[in-house]
């Protein structure tokens, strides 16, 4: 009986201190944010599946992933730049995907105006 207890705390317990401890410290040098950045650039926008909104020819399915998505983008900091410039233009667009809206998203996915402003710092010789 003694051996199981052991399984459980260290199938449950330890794992759930690494959870706290993790919440805790926070994100305090952005690798988080630049983790998710990352993964909604390759997914949304490389992936094609924001192409396929702005066309008209995303599933149901699709575009949920993309709310998905960008509500994760809206949770980070700007790599670089300024934060209310960043603030608005991933909030515009979760907006223009919450709503449906293909001419708001097409205006608020404009690549080389967000990457200008506020790329930078992803990862050496990846930006």
């Amino acid at each position: 009986m003694q051996g199981t207890t052991f399984k459980y705390w260290l199938v449950l317990i330890v794992p759930g201190i690494a959870v706290i401890a993790a919440g805790v410290t926070g994100n305090q040098d952005g690798k988080d944010d630049r983790a998710v950045i990352r993964n909604v650039m390759q997914k949304a926008m490389k992936g094609g599946i924001a192409a396929k909104f702005a066309k008209g020819e995303a599933s149901a399915d699709e575009r949920a992933q993309l709310i998905t998505l960008f509500t994760s983008l809206t949770g980070t900091k700007a790599p670089k730049g300024d934060a209310k410039s960043w603030n608005e233009k991933t909030s515009a667009l979760l907006a223009a995907v919450s709503a449906n809206d293909r001419n708001a998203f097409t205006k608020a996915s404009n690549c080389a105006a967000c990457h200008k402003e506020h790329k930078g710092g992803l990862a050496p010789g990846k930006n």
